[in-house]
């Protein structure tokens, strides 16, 4: 077949055709009309290779067959196959005839005919819309008489053809709204269905409906109270099957989540947001008590009990909060909680009281931080249930909210939440014992060691209780999980119990090792690495020899990349680096061969055409991706696999930086392609992060004397292996993920520096990040027309800004990226900026949000102290400084900062440009610093205080010192920005080692104020990586004080010494 398909096509769709047409037989008619459609449709090469006769037939013959072909079945392939035909030569007018013959058969009195042509009209819509805008009016017309004919088949053929209309109709809003008033005829068809017990028919017309709701929910707007109300109806009509009930319910969650076309639509109809709160807690109570849910310690049986219904309940309650936000969700869903929970006569209520709270705890977690105290005692007494699933429901609620309300929540419930988890661990149902284990987990991954401390006595020695006891696999698996949980919450305080806990761990590694216990064994290395970290190379040293020389025997024995082991011990290696650093190094020649063949291996993926049916799409495993006529089944724990190795390659290479020199080019081979790998957005996300720490790995190499080759060259090749195909993957689906590449692509413009990336190069990147620049705006100025649409509210708002917050990542990363060149470049990378500037200038307009102004202001920031070597940048200054003023004294505290910076960065690198301005700066600085109202505003405040700084050791000349400088004294010692703080307090110390007059006043009256400063910045210690000043510096504050000691009088010392604290005295 494939054959005559390649080397006479004619002659096969000559015969295809012919038996088509001629054939007595329905099967072998069927059967040649799918051959036809694929043969044709699959590709243009075929159609396009075909001799004009031959089309000719096809065409004429196939109008025949959609007419005269007496078996619907076939009859309807034949219009598929005209239809996907015509979709790709109407256009060029390859095919006149069709749409006046169409025209022809939907005005027939021949239902056949009718049904045949509305399904035509169905799948040409999208392509065809623009060729019948004059027609559309007829065409309405006729779809409206179509949906109300006697006929079953033509009206859903009609139901078909509209819906499909609408959505072609995206770009002619005048045109779609005009289809509104068949939305009634639509809804009547489905109420017929229902009526005449036809569910099947009734599923496939509310799947139709769902699909105009997804692509066009303003369609509704002027019926939406009709629909909802019929939509709502189904969903809470137990009479009606589970399946067509969810699929009402879908559709008013997904008009819920038609935010960017009807933003707010469905915050207008409160009452329904209660319905659809109500259908989903309802859904919810499809559960009933079987044994296997207590008993079951595996995935498959877990949910054991559980009717179709619930998981569609769980879902909706996740979607609806998202959606419409905690505002318009959480006053409704609180009260129908507290209904549920009180249900004394029904578990089911009160599981689905704890199982909503969960759900909507992500899309209301704003509104849900202010009641936590309220929350907490909802779930504290359904802990305490009777039923072991509400009790189980009750802790997972913990563990959900810990994530969603973390760590808020454990910082003001700790004391209550910490006992519950702990006394429900020894519960009497297994299932609710291994939850508990569970929710520590979440618990401990949102707290801090200083707040865990207090209760690792009680839950450690649970822990410990639960693991040597005959406890069920389950709940020791639980319990391993949540000790390396803990531990590595608790980092050094968890060294109190490593010596009680390790022995154990130690044995369940090395005597676990039949099939059954394989999970436990992986946990038991999972918890070793983890506690390896929080102890410390030092404590963990005197196992640490036993423990690896176990994983190479374990290691050694792994035949299979997916075996359960493999993945826990790719993990383990990772830790186990980060603690031990180079002595890591000898274990590599193990690890890498087999982490490298995981991160390369290939996806398991199997492409379907859209009617094909295949049994692994039902897999849990597996994802299934539409493309057009085609579908992707994708095996998840393969990809999940592949992530986690491309994860740990990351570890390796920014832990063991030159010492991992020898994997560096197969590293680089696996991750360059990953870049471009959209199956997976933690893959593309690894290789990105993955590139420029294998740049910096060989750069310290060679410095370091690790490399192989000492050749510089070396570098070189590696930055062009990565740079390019870094810069030209930029333009990701994933907004986040363009953040990420850009700030990458900054990285190693950092490593690097200017001598090994081209101009060619450079310019390629600086249009690139122009793309990304152009993309932004459009995606943020989509957003801002939301603004005006007539549904649009407070909450919606919200969500918008919310959804900007990734796009001022990008924005930060580009002003990064552009900073590290400019740092790396000087004022060679002027013209690179220049090209840019327009885009990043327009965010300083008024119109523009202060995250965005600040970002742009820190990009004229750079360029002044960075390129300004011989006056380069001083050009920039003039347009620049008017903002600068300007937003100095914003009341965002960030944007204040960035400009307050500026104005010190100007004193600084521009002096002579900047000298006019001295008095004028001064002033602003002055009210920025009486601007402060909380302490997050601090870090504005320290800058200015430098700021004012520069400008007396920079500009002195031009403002007054004298006065100047007694009040800058009053506001030293600054804290809260350090670098700011070091410059500041260096300035201080270099001053007083001159004996400059105004520093030290008039007969040293300034004295006491110094030592002051001096006492509280040495108090908070020094060094090059902590403190108030380097470890240089307060060397040489600690020489000053001891001079002062030895040659001031004991009166002046007393006057100084006696505004210490004892602290500061020391």
């Amino acid at each position: 077949f494939n054959q005559c398909r390649e080397s006479c096509p004619d002659l096969l769709v000559q015969r295809l055709i012919t038996s088509l047409r001629t054939s007595q037989d329905p099967q072998i008619r069927s059967f040649d009309a799918v051959l036809v459609r694929r043969v044709l449709t699959k590709t243009d090469l075929v159609w396009s290779a075909l001799a004009e006769e031959t089309k000719k037939m096809v065409k004429d013959e196939l109008l025949k067959c959609v007419t005269e072909e007496t078996v619907q079945s076939i009859r309807r392939k034949a219009c598929d196959t005209v239809a996907e035909i015509g979709a790709g030569i109407l256009e060029n007018g390859a095919w006149p005839e069709l749409l006046p013959f169409l025209s022809q058969c939907v005005s027939s009195d021949v239902e056949t005919m009718k049904e045949s042509a509305l399904l035509i009209f169905a799948q040409l819509a999208q392509y065809v819309t623009h060729l019948l805008m004059q027609a559309l009016p007829t065409l309405r017309g006729v779809f409206m008489n179509s949906l109300t004919a006697q006929s079953q088949s033509v009206k859903m053929a009609a139901l078909r053809a509209t819906s499909s209309f609408v959505q072609s109709l995206d770009g002619y809003p005048k045109e779609r709204d005009s289809f509104q008033e068949l939305v009634q005829p639509m809804l009547k068809t489905i109420e017929e269905c229902f009526r005449s017990g036809d569910e099947a028919t009734a599923q496939e017309c509310l799947e139709l409906f769902v699909e105009i709701a997804q692509s066009e929910p303003r369609f509704f707007r002027k019926h939406l109270d009709i629909v909802c109300n019929a939509m709502a109806t189904v969903s809470e009509t137990t009479d009606f099957e589970a399946s067509n009930r969810q699929m009402a319910l879908e559709f008013l969650v997904t008009l819920c989540e038609g935010r960017e076309k009807a933003p707010g639509m469905m915050r207008k109809l409160p009452q329904y947001i209660g319905r659809m709160l109500q259908v989903s807690l309802k859904f919810l109570e499809d559960f009933d008590d079987e044994q296997e849910w207590h008993a079951s310690q595996d995935e498959a049986e877990e949910d054991a009990g559980q009717g179709e219904l619930y998981e569609a309940g769980q879902e909706a309650l996740d979607r609806l909060a998202l959606a419409l936000g905690g505002k318009a969700v959480l006053p409704m869903a609180s009260g129908l909680v507290q209904q549920y929970l009180s249900a004394a006569d029904s578990w089911k209520k009160r599981n689905a009281a704890m199982v909503a709270l969960a759900q909507i705890a992500e899309g209301c977690c704003k509104q849900m931080t202010g009641e936590i105290k309220a929350v907490v005692d909802l779930i504290l007494y359904a802990i305490r249930d009777q039923q072991p699933q509400v009790r189980w429901a009750a802790i997972n609620a913990i563990g959900q909210l810990s994530t969603d309300l973390g760590p808020r929540m454990q910082n003001e419930e700790h004391a209550r939440l910490v006992p519950a988890l702990v006394n429900s661990m020894a519960d009497a149902s297994m299932r609710v014992r291994a939850h508990a284990t569970a929710a520590i987990v979440n618990f401990s991954e949102g707290c801090s060691s200083d707040r865990v401390e207090p209760y690792l006595d009680m839950i450690i020695s649970k822990l410990i209780q639960l693991l040597v006891s005959q406890e069920a696999r389950l709940v020791q698996e639980g319990a391993l999980t949540a000790l390396a949980s803990v531990a590595d919450c608790a980092q050094t305080f968890f060294v109190k119990y490593y010596d009680s806990v390790m022995p154990y761990l130690k044995t369940v590694l090395v005597q676990a090792t039949d099939v059954s216990y394989q999970k436990l064994r992986g946990k038991s290395i999972e918890c070793i690495s983890l506690i390896g970290m929080a102890v410390g190379k030092e404590k963990f040293a005197a196992d640490a020899k036993e423990v690896m020389d176990v994983l190479l025997a374990i290691q050694s024995q792994l035949t299979e990349i997916d075996d359960p082991i493999a993945g826990y011990m790719l993990q383990a290696w990772a830790r186990l680096c980060k603690t031990l650093g180079d002595e890591f190094l000898p274990y590599l020649n193990v690890v890498m061969p087999p982490l490298l063949k995981t991160a390369a291996i290939k996806p398991d993926i199997k492409v379907y055409n859209k009617d094909d049916v295949d049994d692994e799409e039902e897999d849990d495993d597996v994802a299934v991706l539409s493309l057009g006529d085609q579908r992707l089944a994708i095996r998840t724990s393969t990809l999940e696999e592949k992530s986690t190795a491309c994860s740990m390659l990351c570890c390796y290479a920014e832990e063991l930086k030159g010492g991992f020199a020898p994997w560096i080019d197969e590293v680089a081979k696996v991750m360059l392609p990953l870049l471009r790998f959209y199956f997976h957005e933690d893959i593309r996300r690894a290789a990105v992060t993955c590139l420029p720490d294998l740049i910096n790995c060989a750069k310290l190499a060679i410095m370091e004397g690790k490399a192989a080759s000492q050749d510089p060259g070396y570098i070189k090749q590696l930055t062009d292996f990565c740079f390019d195909p870094l810069v030209e993957s930029v333009d990701d689906p994933e907004p986040e993920l363009i953040g990420c590449k850009v700030e990458s692509i900054g990285e190693v413009i950092q490593h690097v520096g200017q001598e090994l990336i081209k101009d060619d190069q450079l310019e390629k990147l600086t249009k690139q990040l122009l793309v990304v620049l152009e993309s932004r705006e459009k995606r943020v100025q989509e957003r801002k027309a939301r603004f005006s649409t007539e549904d649009f509210d407070d909450e919606e708002r919200d969500l918008i800004e919310s959804e900007n917050e990734t796009e001022d990542e990008i924005l930060e990363a580009v002003v990064e990226c552009l900073g590290n060149m400019l740092k790396a470049y000087g004022p060679k990378a002027h013209k690179y900026v220049d090209a840019l500037l327009p885009a990043i200038s327009a965010m300083l307009q008024p119109n523009r949000t202060a995250e965005e102004q600040r970002i742009a202001v820190c990009l004229f920031d750079d360029l002044i102290e960075f390129t300004n070597k011989e006056g380069a940048a001083v050009r920039y200054m003039e347009p620049y400084l008017p903002f600068i003023w300007s937003t100095a004294v914003s009341k965002e505290w960030s944007l204040r900062q960035a400009a307050v910076y500026g104005i010190g960065v100007c004193a600084e690198h521009a002096t002579e440009a900047f000298r006019p301005n001295a008095v004028k700066a001064l002033g602003i600085l002055n009210q920025a610093i009486l601007m402060q109202q909380s302490a997050e505003e601090a870090v504005a405040t320290d800058n200015a205080v430098s700021a004012v700084g520069k400008i007396c050791k920079f500009l002195g000349e031009s403002v007054d010192r004298a006065q100047v400088i007694p009040a800058w004294l009053d506001l030293l010692p600054i804290y809260e920005d350090v670098m700011e703080a070091r410059v500041a307090h260096e300035m201080l110390t270099e001053w007083v080692e001159k004996n400059d007059p105004a520093v030290l006043g008039a007969n040293n009256q300034n004295l006491p104020k110094l030592v002051k400063v001096f006492a509280e910045v040495l108090v908070e210690g020094f060094g090059d990586d902590t403190g108030l000043v380097t470890a240089a510096v307060g060397q040489r504050m600690v020489a000053i004080l001891k001079q002062m000691q030895a040659s001031l009088s004991q009166e002046l010392l007393g006057q100084c010494w006696s505004g210490l604290s004892s602290e500061a005295q020391q």
